[in-house]
């Protein structure tokens, strides 16, 4: 598991469209707070996060609206 963690952890996030990006922002502002919902009720059942589960704000203000987790 701690593998897993750590790959996920490297997985570079960013604009979609740019070739070293592998993982781009969610479609929305009410796709994102269904997916943090997702994560908030899997905590109050018992899931322990390990990692994100928690609004991600990129360093590079071009992305700065992105809806990044």
């Amino acid at each position: 598991l701690e593998e897993v963690v750590k790959r996920t952890k490297a997985i570079p996030l960013g604009e979609p469209l740019l070739d070293g990006t592998r993982m781009g922002a969610l479609i929305s502002k009410p796709q994102l707070e269904k997916v943090l919902g997702f994560v908030s009720e899997a905590k109050k059942q018992g899931a322990t996060v390990l990692c994100g589960g928690e609004p991600f704000v990129p360093s590079d203000p071009k992305l700065k609206g992105g809806y990044f987790m």
